[in-house]
């Protein structure tokens, strides 16, 4: 399966969908990966646009007070601890192929369409 940021994924924020996309193009690269090497860098990069990603939601969050914000923050934690595990798989070359994108698909997808579309419907 190729992961691609489609128009439907977009909330409506430009920076929040810029990064999006951004995130979408390293989960795209690091899947299409077929070497341990070019995922675990694949891995690093897309959890270092992730971290800078959350760090800029969570700032928007508490300038706007967002209500829901503990839960938003407790997901990004959950979701950064697994990306790092996925990361430590590929390190130790235990991971399946199948695994992570599973988790990467379902991460991107559910978190953009769900949890990022509150905060900006709040915004």
């Amino acid at each position: 399966m190729k992961l691609e940021w489609q128009s439907s994924y977009s909330i409506g924020d430009a920076e929040i969908d810029a990064q999006h996309q951004a995130l979408f193009e390293a989960a795209g690269q690091l899947l299409a990966s077929s070497d341990r090497d070019s995922k675990l860098n694949g891995a690093i990069r897309l959890m270092r646009l992730t971290q800078e990603h959350f760090e800029h939601e969570e700032q928007v969050m508490r300038q706007v007070d967002y209500p829901d914000m503990s839960t938003h923050f407790i997901e990004h934690t959950d979701l950064l601890s697994h990306l790092n595990g996925f990361t430590e798989k590929i390190a130790d070359d235990t991971v399946s192929s199948g695994e992570l994108e599973n988790f990467v698909t379902a991460w991107l997808q559910t978190h953009v369409a769900i949890s990022d579309a509150k905060l900006v419907a709040f915004l």
